[in-house]
């Protein structure tokens, strides 16, 4: 975990980034994040960390969805742990309810393609 200056740093060092990749001017990330221009100036500097709203704000307008992100990391964290149960589902089952949740699944196949075929 960073300490908060290196927080800052690194923080600052992104927006700036973004921030000539995109071709604003301090003023013009300032005027569409809707965030005061000291404000933008000393977090880019580093010598601020920005609240959690204003952090948002400057992302947004910098076309950074950090939700979009988040989303991703716990979707992913819940697609595995939905894996993780069904493997020790199916780990639980005899021969026979073996057989017939692959008798299911290849009849869902099959049923599947032939409404993908029409």
């Amino acid at each position: 975990m960073l300490n908060e200056q290196d927080f800052r740093k690194r923080l600052s060092s992104a927006i700036l980034q973004l921030r000539y990749k995109h071709k604003y001017s301090i003023e013009k990330l300032a005027e569409l994040s809707n965030a005061d221009y000291s404000s933008v100036s000393l977090i880019e500097n580093g010598k601020q960390s920005p609240k959690s709203y204003t952090l948002y704000k400057i992302l947004y307008a910098l076309n950074i969805d950090m939700f979009k992100q988040l989303e991703v990391q716990t979707d992913s964290k819940n697609k595995h742990s939905l894996e993780n149960k069904l493997i020790q589902y199916i780990k639980s089952l005899d021969e026979e309810q073996l057989q017939t949740l692959i008798e299911f699944f290849e009849t869902y196949t099959i049923v599947n393609q032939q409404k993908n075929n029409l």
